[in-house]
């Protein structure tokens, strides 16, 4: 799901249009929180590892 902020409505985005966890194959990503707050640049092993603690999947919104 992708929540959009100016409009505070909720749009779907299609399972093909994702990657997750291990189908993510870049070396950094922009890591943004649970909350929507920014965390930077992250190597993809430190946003993983972040993800699993946090009991959440990485999804790539945009590769």
């Amino acid at each position: 799901m992708f929540f959009s902020n100016k409009t505070k409505e909720v749009k779907t985005i299609a399972k093909q249009d994702l990657f997750i966890n291990d189908e993510i194959r870049v070396r950094e990503v922009r890591l943004i929180g649970l909350e929507g707050e920014q965390l930077g640049i992250k190597p993809l092993s430190e946003a993983q590892a972040l993800a699993d603690n946090a009991n959440v999947d990485l999804v790539l919104i945009q590769p």
